[in-house]
């Protein structure tokens, strides 16, 4: 701590020693980022950082906050981040929104949270890809209700049948079978609606290899041997 007494008397003159030293000082600029400095200190420490910095827990403003995830971010505990975007700035929303776009993959494969406010915000993007927003409401899905779901679904305009699904206002016949394209989204949608339990499983159509087949039977549990999976 008396280090950084001395330190902070002269924040300037310490970058400006550190600018010249080629020896990794990442260990004491670190926390650094934690004590009352003007922003124009706190970025300049952030540049000369070489490590991928966390903004868990970290006492920074928004404009900090955004510029490390704009430049280094540590992805290490990116479900905090991802959970912690409606308590973040605005600038550091903006940046978490743009990695989740990014890396929505990683979020889909590692089932790592994405919050309703931070989904809403990405389906209202104009520039993001409808597959990539309904990839995105696939991994939502664990936290969303019906009623959630029916509202997103029809705003990407995905095909009606994902709503007629789960729609419990929908009245349905019980043989009633249901088709959608055969994509890789869909077939993601369709197993976390299993995963939910909102289906009992999926197959591809054996008249038409095109389209994935829904039966959905009211009032029939989901089989434990079709559900979740994808079946064939």
């Amino acid at each position: 701590m008396l280090l950084y007494h001395y330190i902070l008397k002269d924040i300037s003159g310490y970058t400006h020693i550190i600018e010249t030293d080629e020896t990794n000082r990442d260990e004491e600029l670190l926390p650094l980022l934690d004590f009352d400095l003007p922003d124009e200190d706190k970025l300049k420490i952030v540049d000369l950082i070489e490590q991928d910095i966390s903004i868990v827990g970290m006492n920074c403003s928004d404009t900090v906050k955004a510029y490390i995830l704009e430049g280094k971010p540590s992805l290490n505990n990116f479900d905090k981040i991802l959970t912690n975007y409606a308590k973040e700035g605005e600038k550091t929303k903006e940046e978490i929104k743009k990695l989740a776009v990014e890396r929505y993959e990683d979020i889909f494969n590692g089932n790592l949270p994405v919050p309703n406010v931070l989904l809403q915000s990405i389906i209202d993007s104009p520039d993001v890809t409808k597959e990539i927003k309904s990839m995105l409401l696939a991994a939502a899905l664990p936290s969303l209700t019906k009623e959630q779901c029916i509202k997103y679904i029809s705003q990407l305009k995905l095909e009606k049948d994902f709503s007629r699904l789960i729609d419990d206002d929908v009245v349905i016949k019980r043989s009633k079978k249901f088709r959608v394209k055969n994509t890789q989204t869909n077939k993601y949608l369709l197993r976390a609606y299993a995963e939910k339990g909102w289906i009992p499983g999926f197959e591809e159509d054996k008249n038409d290899p095109l389209k994935l087949e829904i039966i959905k039977k009211r009032g029939t549990p989901p089989s434990k041997t079709n559900s979740p999976a994808f079946l064939g």
